[in-house]
């Protein structure tokens, strides 16, 4: 890595205007595992930014979000077209270059490429997320779905929500298992056209036969699950993949209550966390008639010094998703006293979830 790459990741634009262009312009991937998780990103392509990104994700666990590459759109195109240097990219697209330019020049000339790929898509009337996939990886018609169980048509209706999937293969042995904050974004990208040239989707192909999900309602949800689904079933494909400690992160564990939206909307799913002692996961109705269940609830997790076996995997999980998430609604338990003023307060949050339809977190 030239010094020149290395300086200019620091440096960062997003883009401002239309459903296409609300993403984070990224040089370097190692941005990736820092603050922008869930917004789709935009490379250059040069070099291995892909497969460093990939590297980077099994110590980021929460980061989900559509990858595109300059040089991929380019060649949709202008097809045939050679480009392997940053150089090759700035002269297709009839822009100076020169090689001891300073790292900030260097990026803001690749965000003006960028913005050209923008207006390009927007004249060929591509304005959403969907339409660029399209564009993007190609009609999933043209993949082979022979191999497998399911066909096209599976992928194209599978839902949007958050998730978790799993892979198996012929023999029903589970080898692979993901999480995605969408189901049918992050999937249908295993069945692009390119897709066939990334190793670890290699061998994922060459092994899958059927393919399964659970809907979440929060992408929180669905990172717990996947955990917990890994550290049982221990797939072949995803070993590689462990959770690092991050101790320094302390002032977000604190004894709490998380309210978080369900798959269905008349329900909530309560996230009871004591630090290094405790999560606890319950579902209840949003306009709850049963206050005794949920008074025990509370009364087990925070007031008899219940117990459960929480996995440290689980707790870093929960403690970075919520280093990024501060407007998920919650209870402080610092704050309160008794049982009874925790109970009121939960049913005052589940109350207030009924003025919202759809909960982002």
């Amino acid at each position: 890595m030239s010094v020149s790459r290395t300086a200019a990741e620091i440096w960062g634009a997003r883009w401002i205007s239309g459903s296409v262009s609300d993403s984070f312009v990224l040089k370097s991937p190692s941005l990736a595992a820092r603050s922008f998780a869930g917004l789709p990103i935009i490379m250059d392509g040069i070099g291995r930014q892909l497969t460093t990104l990939r590297s980077l994700l099994p110590y980021a666990s929460h980061l989900d979000f559509p990858v595109y590459l300059l040089t991929k759109l380019l060649d949709r195109w202008y097809p045939g077209c050679t480009l392997q240097r940053e150089s090759d990219i700035s002269a297709l697209l009839g822009l100076t270059f020169y090689e001891d330019e300073s790292p900030k020049i260097i990026f803001n000339r690749f965000v003006e490429q960028c913005l050209f790929a923008v207006q390009r898509l927007r004249e060929q009337g591509i304005n959403s997320l969907a339409e660029l996939d399209t564009f993007y990886y190609g009609p999933l018609w043209q993949m082979d779905f022979s191999p497998y169980a399911f066909d096209a048509d599976f992928v194209r209706q599978l839902p949007t929500t958050p998730g978790v999937y799993v892979m198996k293969d012929c023999e029903e042995r589970i080898i692979y298992i993901g999480k995605a904050v969408d189901l049918n974004r992050r999937i249908r990208s295993y069945f692009s056209v390119e897709s066939q040239a990334d190793p670890k989707l290699q061998q994922i192909h060459r092994r899958l036969y059927s393919l399964t999900i659970q809907q979440t309602g929060s992408e929180l949800e669905a990172l717990l699950l996947e955990q917990q689904m890994i550290d049982a079933h221990q797939p072949p494909i995803n070993r590689q993949r462990s959770v690092h400690s991050r101790s320094h992160r302390q002032k977000e564990r604190f004894e709490r209550i998380l309210i978080l939206p369900h798959i269905d909307p008349a329900w909530a799913t309560l996230l009871f966390y004591i630090p290094g002692r405790l999560i606890n996961v319950q579902i209840c109705q949003r306009s709850p008639t049963d206050h005794v269940v949920l008074h025990e609830w509370i009364t087990r997790a925070f007031f008899t010094m219940e117990e459960s076996d929480i996995a440290a995997g689980e707790e870093e999980i929960l403690i970075s998703w919520l280093t990024r998430n501060h407007q998920v609604r919650s209870i402080d338990m610092r704050r309160v006293a008794t049982a009874e003023e925790v109970l009121r307060l939960l049913v005052d949050h589940l109350s207030g979830l009924e003025a919202h339809s759809v909960i982002q977190v």
